[in-house]
């Protein structure tokens, strides 16, 4: 039973790319620019290079404003961020 926990963690190991780890703004950069920034753009503000074919129009991030929320406030909780992100619109 331990040796297939541990090769089934090595495997994650291998599998889970080295950018996707937690905490470090500059492995944010990457995956934005990988997965974000043809539509939402360069700066954020939803004017990347596919945004005219989108339709809803992607996000302009720099506004502030959240359309997609749980919360009350303004403000998305970090769960809202993480479903909006990994799930999309």
């Amino acid at each position: 039973m331990r040796a297939g926990l541990i090769g089934a963690a090595l495997v994650l190991l291998t599998v889970w790319p080295a950018w996707a780890q937690k905490g470090d703004p500059q492995n944010g950069k990457v995956v934005y620019e990988r997965k974000c920034m043809l539509c939402h753009g360069e700066k954020g503000d939803g004017k990347g290079p596919a945004a005219e074919e989108l339709g809803p129009a992607p996000r302009d991030f720099v506004s502030g404003v959240y359309k997609i929320r749980t919360t009350a406030s303004k403000i998305p909780s970090d769960e809202d961020l993480f479903k909006i992100i990994t799930d999309g619109m």
